[in-house]
């Protein structure tokens, strides 16, 4: 089986790391020249094309950055629509919209192929360690057909429900993740401004009722260390708080935290001009605080 891979981002370029190394033969394609001589120094096949690509794939595995960039590369002008060979199987790991991933399943089955959502989660470090919780959305055959490319990824894959599912929960975790972030920083900030040390807080926290991953992980690792560089941005985390929240309100359920993180975190964004790593918001909270969240020298 030749697979192809769109998208040799942060995340992206690991995972075509990790399905070279499990032996599958790769076609890649991206708009930046650098990663494609990396995966080719790799043993991988850069695609000229998007074209070039469908002709040469039996699978194709996406990995862009939202729903606008997918629906332009699967369906646009000179997309990969136009150039699928028999029963295509198109995989969507990116974190997208339901609504258009569906939208785009719907013309895909058309032209006789398959598209699926399968975003992940897990970040660049258990990408690079082919140990990504994988969501999948579609039928149960077609998950069944692919799940030995999935499983080259990730370590826990679970089938969501039909086409569309994997990205609605993908997109809930991460409304979730930005909540749980928010709320640490809040407490650690107000511990700081109550006489403690964030590390010694942390370390009750961390064996008590509090914790939670950005009080495990992300805190320690990119924020009391002042190193910032998570690799998942500020702007794509934005991006799926936002999805999420018009998920829950076109669903009009009863939900009163969503509204208040979505307005902080665009706040944060907007401060670090839609660059920043998401785990850089904390530094708004320092400039409310005063002081830096960091580790006594």
């Amino acid at each position: 089986m030749k697979i192809g891979f769109i998208g040799l981002g942060n995340m992206g370029f690991p995972m075509a790391c990790q399905l070279v190394e499990g032996g599958y033969e790769l076609v890649v394609y991206d708009t930046r020249e650098q990663p494609l001589n990396n995966m080719a120094d790799r043993g991988a096949e850069p695609a000229p094309s998007l074209h070039a690509l469908a002709r040469l794939a039996d699978l194709i595995i996406l990995m862009l950055p939202d729903s606008r960039a997918v629906e332009a590369v699967v369906l646009g002008d000179n997309g990969l629509s136009g150039a699928l060979r028999g029963k295509t199987i198109i995989i969507d790991m990116s974190t997208s919209t339901p609504s258009v991933t569906k939208r785009i399943g719907e013309t895909i089955a058309r032209l006789g192929s398959v598209f699926i959502d399968a975003p992940v989660s897990g970040g660049v470090r258990k990408a690079e360690e082919g140990s990504l919780t994988i969501m999948v959305g579609g039928e149960a055959e077609t998950l069944a057909a692919i799940e030995p490319v999935l499983k080259t990824m990730g370590d826990h894959i679970v089938h969501a429900g039909p086409l569309g599912s994997g990205h609605t929960i993908k997109v809930l975790n991460n409304l979730l993740s930005a909540t749980h972030f928010l709320a640490t920083l809040e407490i650690l900030c107000a511990g700081v401004n109550l006489g403690l040390r964030p590390e010694n807080m942390l370390s009750v926290i961390n064996t008590s009722t509090g914790r939670n991953l950005s009080s495990e992980y992300k805190v320690p690792n990119f924020v009391l260390n002042r190193t910032f560089n998570s690799g998942f941005s500020m702007d794509l985390m934005c991006k799926d708080i936002a999805i999420a929240v018009s998920l829950i309100n076109e669903g009009k359920t009863p939900a009163f935290l969503p509204g208040v993180v979505s307005q902080i975190w665009n706040l944060a964004n907007e401060n670090g001009k839609r660059t920043s790593d998401h785990t850089e918001i904390a530094k708004l909270y320092e400039a409310w605080l005063g002081s830096e969240l960091s580790i006594a020298t």
